[in-house]
């Protein structure tokens, strides 16, 4: 016989509705899942509305709690609405009450399971079955795990119903699909024979909250603050190679709605070989800055946004230091990456050797600002890891194009040393 159980539920969403949804897939009495804090505010007026969190600073709210705003199959739940990150698309709805026994927590759990089922979709299990857990059926067609315990000690929990467990636990998870509106649903519970006998009740909904048009997040090439410098695209291709022909990419990332800069990137779908091209062009879509319109620096949510990339033969540059006049440190007008620590730059193969190093390297300085180094012409020559090293770290500098009497920087070499100590003097 298969028992109907189950004890938090954590939902995932993207909206609007699809044609399968059924109506007010999204609604919950007087609320709706991804509206705003405020329209939440205005539509339960007489609930009284704690911030949970805010901006120290400018006290922009991000995170309302209501009490016992949210009813789903009967079961009243405290609704925590909004997220930093995710704005207005997640919540977090929990109920304590007390329940006489397992058994009466158990039915008022596989309501609600069974009516965000005829929402969203079938649940299924997380994970293995082990000792003290087992599969059970929850509404129409939807399986999950139960699992109990008295003082610590597993259970079978298909028959330790009967006996009221002191601790009884449920999981389940519905999948987002392809439709915009549907949801992830992490489903748990939690009941525990103490003297109040509590039934903890938890359902989050996580969704997707589309960017403000004001905003205007799309990748436009005119408005690029920042993006993989000419050094980065060379040094990244020194180890794969550059392909004979470009290679076009599109990388689904997240842009940070404060600053323009992409934050992630998806390399690919999990537990499946990814092309190291396509896994190089996501590292590069991480250097994109955009210039956004109006952008807050207390708004901290991130919007979804696909990032062209094209990597090509062109992008391999080789240096050739052996020409170009000496630029003086004190004319430079530095951007980034002075600073050479070393510390944390000893690979497996450097440790190996036992020894330090001391590189002198010549970097030229790039259209965009950015250097390509090598080993200066007639200084020693030092391993092949160290110098490999010192050029990954001097390659980190971005200067100005111009030098500060107003010439052009670029073509110059600047000098660059790197001290490598033995590791002993390290310790």
């Amino acid at each position: 016989m298969i028992r109907t159980f189950a004890l938090t539920l954590l939902l995932t969403a993207a909206w609007p509705t699809s044609s399968s949804a059924a109506p007010g897939r999204l609604e919950f009495g007087s609320l709706r899942f991804g509206m705003s804090l405020d329209e939440a505010r205005a539509a339960l007026p007489d609930t009284h509305w704690s911030v949970i969190d805010q901006n120290y600073d400018t006290h922009r709210v991000y995170t309302i709690k209501g009490d016992r705003v949210v009813t789903i199959a009967d079961v009243t739940f405290d609704a925590q609405l909004g997220s930093r990150y995710l704005g207005a698309a997640l919540w977090k709805l929990e109920t304590h009450d007390a329940a006489p026994s397992a058994a009466t927590c158990q039915g008022r759990v596989v309501q609600v399971t069974t009516e965000l089922e005829r929402r969203f979709g079938t649940f299924h299990h997380l994970g293995d079955v082990i000792e003290g857990e087992a599969l059970i059926r929850v509404g129409a067609a939807s399986d999950a795990k139960i699992s109990a315990a008295e003082h610590m000690r597993p259970l079978d929990p298909t028959k330790s119903l009967r006996r009221d467990p002191q601790d009884l636990w449920f999981r389940a998870r519905h999948d987002r699909g392809s439709e915009p509106d549907d949801l992830t649903v992490d489903a748990s519970a939690h009941y525990v024979r103490d003297t109040n006998h509590s039934c903890e009740i938890e359902v989050e909904m996580k969704g997707y909250e589309g960017p403000p048009a004001e905003l205007q997040v799309a990748f436009d090439k005119t408005r690029l603050l920042a993006g993989p410098t000419i050094a980065y695209r060379a040094s990244t291709l020194r180890t794969l190679g550059a392909p004979e022909q470009p290679l076009h990419f599109v990388v689904p990332c997240r842009i940070s709605a404060a600053s323009g800069k992409i934050a992630s990137c998806v390399k690919g779908p999990t537990g499946t070989h990814i092309d190291p091209y396509r896994k190089l062009a996501t590292d590069w879509a991480l250097e994109f800055q955009l210039k956004l319109s109006n952008p807050q620096a207390d708004d901290l949510r991130y919007f979804d946004i696909d990032v062209p990339v094209t990597i090509g033969p062109d992008d391999m540059r080789t240096t050739d230091v052996s020409t170009g006049r000496r630029l003086e440190s004190a004319m430079l007008i530095v951007k980034r990456g002075n600073r050479i620590a070393t510390d944390d730059a000893y690979t497996d193969e450097m440790r190996s050797l036992k020894t330090g190093a001391d590189v002198t390297l010549l970097c030229k300085v790039q259209e965009d600002g950015s250097v390509l180094c090598d080993i200066e012409p007639g200084t020693t020559v030092p391993p092949k890891p160290f110098a490999e090293a010192a050029i990954k770290l001097c390659e980190r500098l971005e200067v100005d194009t111009k030098l500060r009497d107003g010439t052009s920087a670029v073509g110059g070499l600047i000098e660059r040393r790197v001290v490598f100590p033995p590791l002993e003097a390290l310790k």
